[in-house]
């Protein structure tokens, strides 16, 4: 069945992107990147096919050496623009040259200032939730996922680095171009690229830690333990799919905490405080490679079974580190948060459910706690519920199940009543995912930590 995404022009029902292989050039001075994105489809399609854009300058669309015939046909204030190509005749691949728009809304640009050098600039991207549209033509939704393949040039001495397997680099007279080769399919939203004045220190067999030269060192020893909490992951979720787990801590200027992309998670530097005292955050950013990177929302009104999903994974790995009044600490000031936020939309908002309709809303717009902590409080009462045991059982087939696959709150239900049916008796899955507010005593939660501070 396909499931409509209110912010996507894609139809699925004409075919799906399976991979791409990325030349791409950046340009500070421009503030662009020239790209060259060759696609592969999961079938031949014939008539039309819609990809999602925005702000994109489209040079020219091939196959097999033949123009296309495309145009822009549609405008959404949210969603961008449909890039519509016309008349496929059993095409599996094509060709789409093109250039970004300085003010992309993916992309970043640091000017020297704005690092912690203050000697070179520096670009990252934020793909999430529906921009990776503004640097490639993409099915821009986490339904499709895409394996890929980039080269990127840089000017010296710059260096780039992307969520996927550094799989070499040529230097140049001018440059340096690196190559990244990504096996394990994504969603466009978790596709990741920086480029500046990058330096790297491994921490273990299977993580390591980028940053600029100048916090390297610090950066390094901060997230000394990212390899103990990997190991701590798979004991309670299953193998570590991703093959390695790298971080980069970006500049001081970066405006998120952290944001999760695959095989190299980014990291705000508020982090470097010299005592590991917020090496938190990588028990959440970590928790995605297994619920939301590994088993995604299908679409952004499912958001909360990436992010309840992962916040209740990540309270594992906390509680499995540093014990259980330290878990319930986090678990009480989450709960403090979300009453926040519910109070801040009203109780009675539709963007109180875990499942909120967001048709004619930029899921930007509308981002709080909600998905986060009354998504972890459902995973808690569906534990207590059944017992710890039952769940972890529960929720390893789950990961199990649908792993590199996107799935709707509807699919999480039919699998929790065929798995875990006794949850039904005593919770009310119904008012917890559809209904506004929260359920009177769901949020309770006793600390003495909280209770001491």
């Amino acid at each position: 069945m396909q499931v409509h995404d209110p912010h996507s022009f894609a139809d699925l029902a004409q075919g799906r992107i399976t991979h791409i292989d990325f030349e791409i050039a950046i340009d500070f001075s421009q503030r662009t990147l020239a790209v060259k994105a060759d696609y592969r489809l999961e079938q031949p399609v014939n008539g039309s096919l819609f990809l999602d854009t925005r702000d994109l300058t489209i040079e020219s669309a091939l196959s097999n050496g033949r123009d296309l015939v495309w145009e822009i046909d549609d405008h959404d204030s949210i969603s961008g623009d449909r890039l519509h190509l016309k008349d496929l005749e059993a095409l599996s691949e094509f060709t789409i040259n093109l250039v970004t728009s300085p003010k992309a809304s993916a992309l970043q640009w640091l000017t020297p200032a704005q690092t912690a050098g203050g000697n070179h600039p520096f670009l990252y991207s934020q793909c999430q939730a529906i921009h990776a549209r503004s640097i490639f033509p993409c099915q821009d939704t986490p339904s499709v996922r895409f394996t890929f393949q980039a080269n990127v040039r840089v000017p010296a001495p710059l260096v780039a680095v992307m969520g996927a397997a550094a799989i070499g680099v040529e230097h140049q007279e001018n440059g340096s171009e690196y190559a990244f080769r990504m096996d394990q399919a994504i969603p466009s939203y978790l596709f990741a690229l920086a480029a500046g004045n990058i330096a790297y220190n491994e921490l273990g067999p299977r993580t390591g830690i980028y940053a600029e030269p100048e916090v390297v060192e610090a950066a390094a020893w901060e997230f000394a333990e990212n390899e103990e909490k990997l190991i701590e992951g798979e004991k309670l979720f299953g193998p570590y799919l991703w093959e390695r787990y790298d971080a980069i801590v970006m500049p001081p200027s970066f405006p998120y905490g952290g944001m999760e992309n695959p095989r190299l998670t980014f990291l705000s530097s508020i982090y470097l405080l010299g005592d590991r005292t917020w090496t938190a955050i990588i028990s959440h950013e970590l928790a995605h490679a297994w619920t939301g990177n590994l088993v995604t929302n299908a679409t952004w009104e499912h958001f909360w079974l990436n992010e309840g999903w992962t916040t209740y994974a990540d309270m594992r790995i906390t509680e499995a580190l540093n014990g259980f009044d330290v878990m319930q600490l986090d678990a009480a000031l989450s709960a403090q948060i979300l009453l926040e936020d519910m109070e801040l939309f009203g109780m009675e908002s539709n963007l109180t459910c875990l499942k909120p309709s967001l048709e004619g809303i930029d899921p930007d717009e509308v981002f709080s706690s909600v998905p986060y902590y009354k998504g972890y409080f459902f995973m808690r009462r569906l534990e207590e519920a059944v017992g710890r045991k039952h769940f972890d059982k529960f929720t390893r087939k789950y990961i199990a199940t649908y792993p590199f696959q996107s799935i709707t709150s509807e699919g999480f239900v039919e699998f929790l009543k065929q798995e875990l049916p006794e949850a039904f008796e005593q919770v009310d899955v119904h008012s917890w995912i559809y209904e506004p507010g929260h359920l009177e005593g769901a949020l309770d939660v006793e600390s003495k930590l909280y209770d001491q501070a």
